[in-house]
């Protein structure tokens, strides 16, 4: 009975925490629409461009998607048995407040700008507090059925998959980088200077820069540039020695933000 009271209590307490992310969710989705709606007539010329979907972006995606559907798949056991809580509405509401949430941060993930560097605020903030909620539901929920039923059922092992599917969004969320790279077709702005170096330009331009690359702690002492020290250590070094600027600083992608951002 403890832990049912235990299991009781952390959806009173975290019921109110996902209803107003949820009203939180849905009025910046809202904002976003109304934004694009009104800036959308605002650039007379827009400049053609390829856009390249990161691995963050395509795996919060995949993620999220899935934990929809766990919780989706968690609501219709809900609804075929019976309640560990005695409140029945509070139980069902907790669980069609995820789904809801779940479908909203998916909604806006495919909607979101495709010059946004990084994902929002609010979307970061609702994987870490789903990170925590998850790990403790789960541990709680395993808890309960092997005291009692003493065999783990398909509810325990959805819960342990959503808390695996928001471990990694709880990665995503640390790092908050979208991975998205708009790379303008236009040559008016992605012209190389040199000329006998267009080709050369044209085939780096999709390559990461180191410092793209680099984690908080590369960044901090500087080790990302340690290939180009090994490389000066060994000759003088060359001017295609030198790393290409990070493609979210270069001039086509700063160019086709400004563009979007007038819309």
């Amino acid at each position: 009975m403890a832990t049912i009271s235990l299991t009781c209590l952390l959806e009173h307490v975290t019921l109110p925490l996902e209803f107003g992310f949820l009203v939180i969710l849905l009025v910046q989705l809202l904002r976003n629409c109304m934004n694009n709606i009104t800036k959308q007539n605002k650039v007379s010329e827009v400049h053609p461009n390829c856009i390249k979907f990161g691995f963050p972006y395509k795996i919060s995606l995949a993620c999220t998607t899935l934990l929809l559907a766990i919780h989706a798949l968690m609501l219709i056991l809900m609804l075929n048995h019976e309640p560990q809580c005695t409140s029945k509405l509070q139980t069902y509401t907790s669980e069609i407040i995820q789904v809801l949430s779940s479908a909203t941060i998916l909604i806006a993930i495919c909607k979101m700008s495709k010059t946004n560097a990084n994902f929002h605020w609010i979307v970061r903030l609702w994987w870490f507090f789903s990170f925590l909620l998850s790990i403790i539901s789960t541990a709680l929920h395993v808890y309960f059925s092997i005291k009692n039923k003493g065999v783990i059922g398909i509810k325990e092992y959805a819960d342990f998959l959503g808390l695996v599917v928001s471990t990694c969004l709880l990665v995503v969320s640390t790092r908050g980088k979208t991975g998205i790279v708009i790379i303008a077709t236009n040559g008016s702005i992605s012209e190389p200077l040199l000329e006998e170096k267009n080709e050369k330009h044209s085939s780096e331009c999709l390559k990461e820069s180191p410092y793209g690359k680099a984690t908080i702690f590369q960044l901090i002492n500087f080790s990302w540039l340690n290939p180009l020290f090994a490389v000066g250590y060994k000759k003088p070094l060359q001017l295609d020695d030198i790393p290409n600027l990070d493609i979210k600083d270069s001039a086509e992608y700063l160019n086709c933000a400004f563009d979007e951002s007038l819309r």
